[in-house]
C-alpha cells in the first residue's frame, strides 16, 4: 500500500487501487471540492490555504467546522510561505495566515503539509 500525502485530484480522477490519496485544499473555495472526494474510501483531506491565496480575509471558523465534521480530514495542508518573486508583495500577510494556520493545527492536533519556496529561515522560526 502506499500513500499520495500531497496531491490535488481532478473530478475525473482515476485511482490507483493499492493507494491512498490526501487530497490538498488550497483555497477556502477548494474545500467542498474535497469534501465530495472524500466519499471515496481511498481519498482523505487535509484543507488549508496556501501561499498564492492568502487574504485579509481569512474565515479560520470555516476551516475549523469543516475538520471538526469530517473524520477524514487528516492534515493541515497545503499551508506555508512562498517568497518567489511573485508573491514576495504578500509576505507579512503570509506569515500572519500562516501562524493562524499553524494555531489551528494545534488546536486540533493535526499535522500540516507545508509548501516552502525562498523562505526556509522564516518557516523555521
Amino acid at each position: 500500500m502506499f500513500v499520495d500525502c500531497h496531491c490535488h485530484l481532478n473530478q475525473n480522477a482515476l485511482l490507483e487501487k493499492n493507494v491512498l490519496y490526501i487530497h490538498n485544499a488550497t483555497h477556502l473555495n477548494d474545500i467542498p471540492f474535497v469534501l465530495k472526494h472524500l466519499n471515496h474510501p481511498q481519498v482523505f483531506g487535509a484543507i488549508g490555504i496556501h501561499p498564492w491565496n492568502v487574504s485579509r480575509h481569512l474565515n479560520l471558523k470555516k476551516m475549523a467546522d469543516n475538520i471538526f465534521n469530517y473524520s477524514k480530514i487528516l492534515a493541515l495542508g497545503e499551508i506555508g510561505l512562498d517568497y518567489s518573486l511573485q508573491y514576495k508583495k504578500t509576505k507579512e500577510l503570509q506569515i500572519e495566515v500562516l501562524k493562524k494556520q499553524l494555531s489551528l493545527s494545534c488546536d486540533f492536533k493535526l499535522p500540516v503539509i507545508l509548501h516552502c519556496v525562498k523562505a526556509s529561515n522564516d518557516l523555521l522560526t
